[in-house]
């Protein structure tokens, strides 16, 4: 044992020994003082202090992800590749280590764990799931030219088809933050179909990756709905204001598609899009071009007509995101994005509001 752990031994173990215990008590003690781990076992009235090995401190560390604890987790897995060096536990330390980073969204730390990692002599195999993880890191740091080339060279990699479908995804986000709409339908309709393929459908409930790729879609689907702007003349905006439609549904599909999957990554962020699209759709038709030749009276009458319109769209969109505060509640998801949609329920409603009491404040004037 560490001999400069021996002063604080000396001080907790007479107290614990001084404890009356069953001679059948051998239940083990778990100290947790850190950064030191050790066990104290009691048999009958000897008390024996052991160090905790690596495979102790890996099986608590597994279920303290599983129970979603993760920054206990964390700690424990720092610990082993602080004091484990040299041994085969530092790689898989620095591995979990990153996994668990990538859970607490710290993408810069999870990057810099997997680095570790791999030079502390992994398999091939995982030095693969390590460069699959590295571009999932580069992914939440925005860095998408690092995705979109480090992703196409593991693509050549005969990647398994879960994370085949896990790197397209990424490079479906490269792809739209970089505009290239086609490219990125492609990709995430190649990974949504990897997956539907791969998975049994009961696996399919809950996966991250298939709400993902549905995600992905809808995105595919909700930029091209917003580049379309409502244009005179009247003929031109008609046009418009279906195709816009028409994407805005292609769009919604998708995003419910996510929802329905229920996954608690995903889901709510769908959730908040769907009704995003309503919301995006009514402000756009408000700053639509106007006719050029309306004198000031037809200009009141059209703009208390077209608030009019648009107030259907934004309660559809207050009402939707409700209702994706209520999915959130009833499937535990604790995910920013319901509060996101708490809030702007609530503006919304206040919107809402306003232009009903312009709607009449001009009719009382008009009469």
């Amino acid at each position: 044992m560490n001999s400069s752990r021996l002063p604080l031994l000396a001080l907790v173990i007479p107290l614990l020994a001084g404890c009356p215990r069953s001679p059948d008590d051998v239940k083990p003690q778990v100290i947790e003082l850190e950064p030191m781990f050790f066990t104290i076992l009691h048999k009958g009235d000897k008390t024996v202090v052991k160090d905790y090995d690596a495979e102790e401190i890996f099986a608590k560390a597994e279920g303290l992800m599983r129970e979603g604890r993760i920054p206990e987790a964390r700690k424990l897995y720092q610990m082993v590749a602080r004091d484990a060096a040299g041994t085969d536990a530092e790689a898989a330390a620095w591995f979990n280590l990153a996994l668990c980073e990538l859970a607490m969204d710290k993408p810069g730390d999870a990057l810099a764990a997997l680095e570790n990692a791999k030079k502390r002599g992994l398999s091939p195999q995982d030095v693969l799931q390590v460069r699959v993880l590295q571009v999932e890191a580069l992914a939440g740091r925005g860095e998408w030219d690092k995705v979109k080339a480090d992703g196409e060279l593991l693509l050549q990699e005969g990647l398994a088809p879960d994370w085949e479908a896990k790197v397209r995804l990424f490079l479906a986000a490269a792809a739209q933050n970089r505009e290239d709409i086609p490219e990125a339908e492609h990709q995430a309709r190649t990974a949504q179909h990897l997956l539907l393929t791969f998975l049994s459908l009961q696996a399919q409930h809950g996966d991250n990756l298939v709400a993902q790729a549905s995600f992905r879609l809808g995105e595919v689907f909700r930029v091209q709905f917003e580049r379309i702007k409502l244009l005179m003349p009247v003929e031109r905006m008609t046009m418009d204001m279906s195709d816009k439609l028409a994407l805005l549904r292609q769009a919604e599909e998708h995003y419910l598609e996510c929802v329905r999957a229920r996954s608690g990554a995903w889901s709510p962020r769908a959730g908040y899009q769907v009704a995003a699209l309503y919301e995006t759709f009514a402000f756009d038709t408000l700053n639509a071009e106007v006719p050029p030749d309306l004198t000031e009276l037809e200009l009141q009458v059209y703009t208390e007509e077209l608030n009019l319109k648009v107030v259907p769209f934004l309660q559809k969109a207050a009402d939707i995101h409700r209702k994706n505060v209520s999915m959130c509640d009833t499937y535990r998801f604790n995910s920013p994005w319901r509060q996101k949609s708490d809030t702007r329920a609530t503006e919304l409603d206040g919107v809402i509001a306003k232009l009903g009491r312009q709607a009449d404040d001009a009719g009382g004037g008009s009469r």
